[in-house]
């Protein structure tokens, strides 16, 4: 039951599985590029991890902003739901 007092929608049910779906193909990766991470030599990962680390950094602004979008978004559907 929704916080209406309703059933969720199929729609809703869907993209609950989907999301836990993507979670999860997400999570499989992530165990498999640590797994795969831990055959590179420490201080090769090292320079890729501070690579990777100033990247973000540097996008941080860029990220946070297509965040806020993405997050309209969904309170934009969940509205129409």
């Amino acid at each position: 039951m929704t916080d209406k007092g309703m059933k969720p929608s199929s729609q809703t049910t869907a993209e609950a599985s989907s999301f836990t779906s993507n979670a999860e193909t997400i999570a499989r990766a992530a165990r498999s590029a640590f797994e795969e991470s831990q055959l590179v030599d420490p201080s090769e990962r090292n320079v890729a991890l501070e690579a990777i680390r100033r990247v973000l950094e540097e996008s941080r602004d860029e990220v946070l902003a297509a965040n806020k979008r993405d997050m309209q978004v969904r309170m934009v559907h969940r509205r129409e739901d």
